[in-house]
């Protein structure tokens, strides 16, 4: 399974050389910080910064990061259930398999992420609070900038991507079934496969799309 590396080319810019690590106390230091900030201390040192960590398999469920900045971060196989980060940068971030079901990432700015088999609505197998979940929930990606995104796989059902920018994106055999997509931007995007069943397609702009075997049964055009 293919993963971001140091010096990988994604898109116009390149992965740091090395990722840092930060302990567990030192990562909720620093969340705790961000949450007296979102309270409104808006002490600026406050704001939550992981950009270019390695995070990867972390456990951050129902962490409060909206407004927050993770950019060039991997959380690859993370689990995000529940997690706010509306409003982030997580541009160029790695969430390649993690668990983001029932997330809330409205106007996030997810330029060039990378999601390959992620999951936004049933995590089976999850470790959580030391007990194996089925966590079933909803993600919000209102109005996300994800524009040359990896997302091939991926599994957006039912989840809420109305004008989302999926511009220039890879949206092989993902799954959007009962997702809302109105007003969506998917131009000169690879939807081979793509599954929309029962999908909200009210407004969407498929111009110079790929719509190879695409399933549009009960859609909603």
């Amino acid at each position: 399974m293919a993963r971001f590396a140091a010096g990988d080319i994604v898109g116009d810019y390149s992965v740091p050389i090395s990722l840092k690590k930060i302990s567990n106390e030192e990562l909720k230091s620093r969340l705790s910080a961000h949450d007296h900030w979102l309270q409104g201390n808006r002490n600026l040192e406050d704001r939550v910064d992981l950009s270019g960590l390695d995070l990867k398999g972390v456990d951050l469920s129902r962490a409060r990061l909206a407004h927050s900045y993770l950019k060039y971060s991997d959380l690859s196989q993370a689990i995000l259930i529940s997690a706010d980060l509306s409003h982030a940068d997580i541009s160029h971030v790695n969430f390649e398999g993690a668990c983001l079901s029932g997330a809330n990432l409205t106007e996030a700015y997810a330029v060039n992420a990378r999601m390959i088999n992620a999951k936004f609505y049933s995590c089976r197998n999850v470790k959580y609070e030391d007990k194996q979940v089925i966590h079933i929930g909803k993600a919000t990606l209102r109005k996300a900038r994800m524009a040359g995104a990896l997302l091939s796989g991926v599994d957006f059902h039912q989840a809420d991507l109305s004008e989302v920018d999926l511009q220039n994106t890879k949206l092989v055999g993902t799954g959007f079934v009962g997702a809302n997509l109105s007003a969506a931007l998917i131009q000169n995007s690879d939807l081979t496969g793509a599954n929309l069943l029962t999908a909200n397609l009210t407004g969407t702009d498929f111009r110079g799309s790929t719509l190879h075997k695409i399933n549009i049964k009960m859609a909603n055009l």
